[in-house]
């Protein structure tokens, strides 16, 4: 089975709750924002946390799978928001390493009690979703992050990197490993740190797919 066949019905019931939400999530939002997604329900592989080389490439699992959700704002919104925390110094310096941040972390910023309140209600309706994954708490594993459009555009220039042919062994089209050839170097495994020296490898680019 192709990819696009396990992971595009996955994709048609996640976005089809949050755009349910749209109206209300769209007037909380400033303008020119955008709700994206990324990980293993955009390209079908699940996150780059093996142990061992042989396992770093695994097709997303429709039993059990979540989604990485992204609040994209302006540039200059996120400016806005670092200068809310200007005189929170940890604050501050997390804001702008991380690139990002979840709803809570960002109280003071006005639109992230009303995404908040929306983003518990997708959240109940995910959970029924056969396969959705949950928490201790048995709520569906679904949060906003908040990141400039800028953070987006770099991300989509890098990836991980995979040995050669694990890709295409996990289920994903052949000509993705193809964009490996001559490139060589060490892997570090993200789980382990365990670096594997003089390696062949596949970068699988970061990719995020729009909801609105």
């Amino acid at each position: 089975m192709k990819v696009e066949a396990i992971v595009g019905p996955l994709q048609q019931k996640v976005e089809g709750i949050i755009t349910q939400f749209q109206t209300k999530l769209k007037s909380a939002l400033p303008s020119g924002s955008h709700i994206k997604y990324r990980g293993s329900l955009v390209n079908g592989i699940k996150s780059f946390k093996g142990n061992k080389l042989s396992d770093l490439a695994e097709l997303i699992d429709p039993g059990n799978y979540d989604c990485d959700a992204f609040i994209e704002i302006p540039n200059a919104e996120w400016a806005k928001i670092l200068d809310l925390y200007k005189n929170d110094t940890q604050r501050l310096e997390t804001l702008r390493t991380e690139g990002k941040s979840s709803l809570s972390r960002v109280s003071k910023w006005q639109p992230a009690k009303k995404v908040l309140v929306e983003e518990q209600k997708i959240k109940q309706l995910l959970k029924k979703i056969p396969g959705y994954r949950k928490n201790a708490n048995g709520d569906a594993d679904f949060y906003f992050y908040v990141q400039p459009a800028s953070k987006t555009e770099s991300q989509e220039q890098f990836g991980n990197d995979y040995p050669k042919y694990s890709l295409s062994q996990a289920g994903l089209p052949f000509t993705e490993d193809a964009k490996g050839e001559g490139h060589k170097g060490d892997l570090t495994l993200n789980k382990t740190g365990k670096t594997y020296r003089d390696q062949n490898y596949t970068k699988l680019k970061t990719k995020y797919k729009t909801v609105f």
